[in-house]
């Protein structure tokens, strides 16, 4: 008997014993489908916090703190003129690899028009601070350079303020706010930011603030150009050290080698949020195969039943002149095939499963579509019917023909 007959007697066998091959089918897809969801959902909890990540500036963000300086410069700390306005230019200036700096600064407020009012978060802004704060712009637009020139009385709003000061059919663009006993001109709207992990909003804070051009808020409100630090943005992760030491070194001349500033970077977050997605994934995947060994364990014993139901049709077969390489190859090919179609429908509803949860899943964290579970998925699947078809295959090529044919 040539190779391909064996393969084609093995077909013709799973087609002509449904029940047994839909069982077997049943516990492949399963496995794998349980495989291709699970490693979705992992990689989907990753992705949300990665967009997080993003969303506050990534892992080429640089954070400028307030800190106090060393004890041995704790007796000169007084020589620092402290953290200004003025030092994000500098460091814009001196230090190539920075994109954008702006200053922080910050005023807990309660706004009013009418008879309605809300307590909110007012930022002082510079025109870069769009950009680092990833912020767009719905209707209007954002502070200005000439805003900060003449530290006008403008104000973009975030989407909780203007429903809680506007009615839902009030158009806010040019309408006059009061902040601190001042009016201010609405001049632009921003839409509402939502990333929900976990039932929560990580970008809530874009929402529940008011931006005012920063010489506004210090020449009007806190009357100090003292800031909370600076942000920052530099052009390529790869440049983080060498932008790290320019931005320490500017800052040491400004305050006269008063080291009160920490500089925080993201590339430790970023590097346990990659370490956090293999663990997941790994214990995830390793879940899911569980169900595939297990899965595997009954095509065996399906296997091994269809040899017992089949001893008398062996023994002819090799009475007749088929070799142990022959009835190994059918017994094999039948569970080989069966996996890999079980494998290619377990992908397909794995899929279609995070399809659904996709569209149904509003708040919290949803799989997402990835290569890797449906690699792992189908990779196992084949694994499994080779495996688990092997152990019966031999057994079946190893029957005595005379055995065999006397078997009843």
């Amino acid at each position: 008997m040539s190779f391909f007959s064996a393969i084609g007697m093995g077909l013709r066998e799973i087609w002509a014993n449904k029940v047994r091959s839909s069982l077997t089918l049943f516990c492949v897809l399963l496995g794998v489908a349980s495989v291709v969801l699970t490693v979705g959902y992992m990689q989907g909890l990753t992705a949300g916090r990665k967009k997080g990540l993003a969303a506050r500036g990534g892992v080429e963000r640089i954070t400028v703190r307030l800190n106090a300086p060393p004890d041995e410069q704790e007796a000169f700390a007084m020589r620092s003129p402290g953290h200004r306005v003025s030092d994000a230019a500098e460091i814009l200036k001196h230090v190539p690899q920075v994109r954008y700096a702006i200053p922080k600064l910050e005023q807990r407020m309660r706004l009013h028009y009418g008879s309605k009012r809300d307590g909110t978060e007012v930022e002082g802004c510079v025109r870069d601070s769009q950009f680092v704060k990833d912020l767009t712009v719905e209707r209007g637009r954002f502070i200005s350079d000439l805003d900060n020139l003449y530290a006008s009385n403008v104000v973009v709003l975030g989407s909780r303020v203007r429903e809680n000061l506007f009615a839902r059919d009030e158009d806010p663009l040019g309408k006059y706010v009061r902040m601190g006993g001042t009016l201010y001109e609405v001049i632009g709207l921003l839409p509402e930011y939502r990333h929900m992990m976990r039932g929560y909003n990580m970008l809530y804070w874009k929402n529940d603030a008011a931006y005012v051009p920063i010489n506004t808020l210090v020449e009007r409100v806190n009357a100090s150009p003292e800031t909370m630090g600076i942000d920052i943005i530099i052009d390529d992760a790869k440049n983080l050290a060498d932008a790290t030491i320019g931005i320490s070194n500017t800052l040491r001349g400004l305050h006269r080698g008063i080291e009160d500033f920490r500089l925080d970077t993201r590339e430790e977050m970023a590097a346990d949020l990659e370490e956090t997605e293999r663990n997941q994934v790994s214990t995830g995947a390793a879940v899911s195969l569980i169900t595939i060994v297990i899965g595997g364990i009954g095509i065996m014993n399906l296997m091994l039943a269809s040899i017992n139901e089949r001893i008398r049709e062996i023994g002819i077969r090799k009475a007749i002149g088929a070799r142990r390489r022959d009835i190994f190859i059918q017994f094999s090919v039948e569970s080989v095939v069966l996996c890999i179609i079980g494998g290619m429908i377990g992908v397909g509803i794995g899929l279609a499963a995070i399809a659904v949860l996709q569209e149904i899943i509003e708040k919290g964290n949803v799989p997402v579509f990835t290569n890797l579970g449906v690699v792992m998925g189908f990779t196992a699947s084949v694994v499994i019917g080779i495996v688990s078809g092997v152990y019966p295959a031999v057994k079946a090529s190893r029957l005595d023909p005379i055995e065999a044919l006397r078997h009843e």
